[in-house]
């Protein structure tokens, strides 16, 4: 027993790569279902969205050049402001018109954009329509549009500009008729003349200015612009795009796996796999058996299970050094509630047995599935009645026909709400460990009850089993910690098979039933007369038929088992007697 053992598991200082693929390694499978139904829901999504396509006419805005050409703020285009106004609702009813569709116009602006490449004088007028055609014809009527109402406007600006000239030339005109008759009916030489004339001048320079500016409003064309790409015929959608979808699913999958994972590892935290024990706590695992077993008993000796067993029994076998003249105690306890332990209790037993060796299993825990799972009777006074000194421990023990090596120590009439005097037990425990090889003990869980924290010091070996699918990691933590608290070293863990619901057996002390329902279930055999009860014990050795006679003793009483002296006959004298 190593009393410098720590108090708690020793923690890791941090986690580290190895940790987090480890964390990985066991949570893969969430994560990839989350992954899947990622990508699951985008192409679900894909499926249930209605296809957009979008088609793109380019126009080229060029200046519309009137009056001075040389006027650079006049001919400057800000394509920002012809941007707004491909998408103004006037546009919008040109091309509604143009494309007779009936849907408004406040929504077909909704549906178009308009894009300005940088260091251009390009617009990109782009339409999307369920349709292919339609987005084709809504790119092209609404570039139409833009270019005939930008047309109509040059058109009518130039048409202003040259009727305001005209009339400054009509009016310049009129003067000079005026002045022409002026200067016929001066003198010659008159001053009104020589004003009159010089009068004429001036309007004729001045009439020479208005026809400069208006002979290029004549002669000019409207160029409001162009288009310079026709609007092409999407071969596929634009939206839903399939590729960033199903890209946005498997991340937001990914990221839903790992969410589900960490919770999954935060609130549930039962133990599934070895490694879940093996990576997180300094005891070794000394079984793995993470199935399911469908009923309880003692499993046969060709059963995968056994042999799992029979590895564990040698091991422990090895572990420590013998004493000579007494016998291995092994205190087995489950990290939680359920026949976990005793169903590992009652096999490894067996597989000691089955070696030959002379095993005794005491069930400390009330109520427990051992006597069910053993299949002997829990009536009896057993180990509560060991406990009142009603009876010696030797006598209190029930056999296993089918193992006659095999005796039991049920828990009997236990009270689970008080304590078990803990110098009465070690004094049975002492006293099997001189007469048996192997003395198993069932306790309850360290965190149920005290008995287990107690006896441990005395075990030569301590287990912790684990049930899988149903022990919690902070479960298995608690119980190796209580036993740390004590000194006393965890020799393993043990995970243990998902095991059945077992009903407990009825609460309160049993009568003891009769010899003749003991004999009842006796497999086919010779005849032989049930034994009568003795005046000392209730006690009757059970399916004793089919037991092979044992060898005659020694006149010391004795015969050679494993190399120690064998115990001497369990039974009472009585019972002895009458077989």
């Amino acid at each position: 027993m190593n009393s410098s053992h720590p108090a708690e598991p020793p923690e890791p200082e941090g986690p580290d790569l190895a940790a987090y693929l480890r964390w990985l390694r066991r949570h893969w499978w969430v994560i990839a279902l989350g992954a899947v139904a990622g990508v699951a829901g985008a192409y679900g999504l894909i499926l249930v969205q209605t296809p957009v396509y979008r088609s793109t006419t380019q126009v080229v805005v060029r200046a519309v050049e009137i009056g001075d050409k040389g006027n650079n703020n006049q001919n400057k285009v800000n394509l920002d402001t012809e941007a707004q106004v491909v998408r103004s609702l006037v546009v919008a009813e040109k091309a509604r018109a143009a494309m007779g569709s009936a849907i408004p116009a406040d929504a077909l602006v909704k549906v178009v954009s308009v894009g300005v490449p940088p260091n251009s004088q390009v617009l990109n007028v782009t339409f999307a329509a369920p349709d292919p055609r339609a987005a084709r014809a809504g790119a092209a009527a609404f570039a139409t549009a833009y270019l005939d109402l930008r047309g109509a406007e040059a058109r009518k600006r130039v048409d202003d500009e040259r009727r305001a000239l005209d009339s400054q030339i009509s009016t310049v005109t009129k003067r000079l008729d005026r002045i022409a008759d002026e200067i016929a009916a001066a003198g010659r030489d008159s001053s009104e003349r020589e004003r009159a004339i010089a009068d004429r001048n001036v309007l004729t320079d001045q009439l020479r200015a208005l026809n400069e500016q208006r002979n290029p409003l004549i002669a000019a064309a409207v160029h409001p612009g162009e288009v310079i790409s026709e609007a092409r015929l999407p071969a596929d959608p634009s939206s839903p795009d399939t590729t960033l979808y199903l890209a946005s699913g498997l991340a937001a999958g990914l990221l839903l796996g790992l969410l589900a994972a960490l919770a999954a590892d935060r609130f549930d935290g039962r133990v599934r796999r070895p490694r879940d024990l093996a990576e997180r706590f300094d005891v070794p695992v000394l079984m793995e058996a993470p199935g399911q077993v469908s009923a309880l008993g003692i499993v046969a000796p060709n059963h995968p299970l056994a042999r799992e067993i029979g590895r564990l029994r040698n091991v422990l076998l090895a572990t420590g050094q013998p004493r000579p003249g007494r016998g291995r105690l092994v205190l087995v306890t489950a990290a939680s509630t359920g026949p976990s332990a005793a169903f590992l209790v009652a096999n490894l037993a067996a597989a000691y047995a089955r070696t030959g060796q002379q095993v005794a299993v005491v069930c400390a825990v009330p109520r427990s599935a051992l006597a069910a799972i053993t299949g002997t009777p829990a009536a009896g006074p057993g180990l509560a009645g060991v406990l009142r000194r009603d009876l010696p421990v030797l006598q209190a023990l029930t056999p296993l026909g089918d193992l006659p090596a095999l005796r039991l120590l049920p828990p009997g009439d236990l009270d689970a709400a008080a304590e078990l005097p803990l110098a009465v037990l070690r004094e049975a425990l002492d006293a099997l460990l001189d007469r048996f090889d192997h003395v198993l003990i069932e306790a309850a869980s360290p965190h149920v009850s005290v008995e287990a924290q107690a006896l441990a010091g005395d075990a030569d070996a301590v287990l912790v089993v684990a049930e899988a699918r149903r022990t919690r990691r902070t479960e298995v933590a608690a119980a190796i910690t209580r036993f740390a608290q004590v000194g006393a070293r965890v020799t393993g863990t043990v995970l243990a098979p998902r095991m059945p619901e077992v009903p407990p057996p009825p609460a309160g002390p049993a009568a003891a039933p009769p010899p003749v329902d003991r004999t009842v279930a006796l497999p086919p055999g010779p005849a032989v007369s049930p034994p009568p009860p003795a005046d000392d014990s209730t006690m009757i050795l059970p399916r004793m038929v089919d037991v092979k006679p044992t060898p005659p003793a020694t006149e010391s009483g004795v015969a050679a088992a494993n190399g120690r002296p064998a115990p001497r006959q369990l039974a009472p004298e009585a019972g002895e007697d009458a077989r």
